[in-house]
């Protein structure tokens, strides 16, 4: 489920970022896609610990998005967010697409685990 979401809802945002990265080349495209969503999927298996933990109890779910809005309104999660708008296509891209979904990752991954056990 986690795979899934992350490719339904990341792959769509980031594809600007992939076609710059690639320059026309699909095997660029693939790795960095390939390194981005390597990024999403690691964090699934954590996520899914967490989500267990606040779906079951109203408290714990307020709480968790309690804490979701005070995450967005850290100055290292906006930080993380204007790192993620910008890319330097001239290293390699898989090592891009680790480092692009790294900082995509930790700019939104209480948002994407608040929705979660929220849904």
């Amino acid at each position: 489920m986690w795979g899934a979401m992350s490719l339904v809802m990341m792959v769509p945002t980031v594809l600007r970022p992939a076609a710059r990265v690639a320059r026309g080349s699909k095997r660029r495209m693939a790795a960095f896609l390939l390194g981005y969503m390597a990024c999403w999927f690691a964090v699934g298996i954590p996520a899914f610990a967490i989500t267990g933990l606040a779906t079951g109890s109203t408290v714990a779910l307020l709480a968790c998005w309690g804490f979701v809005g005070m995450w967005q309104m850290l100055p290292s999660t906006s930080a993380l967010l204007r790192k993620c708008q910008g890319l330097n296509a001239e290293r390699p891209a898989l090592a891009l697409g680790l480092r692009q979904g790294g900082w995509c990752v930790g700019s939104c991954w209480l948002l994407m685990i608040a929705t979660m056990a929220t849904v």
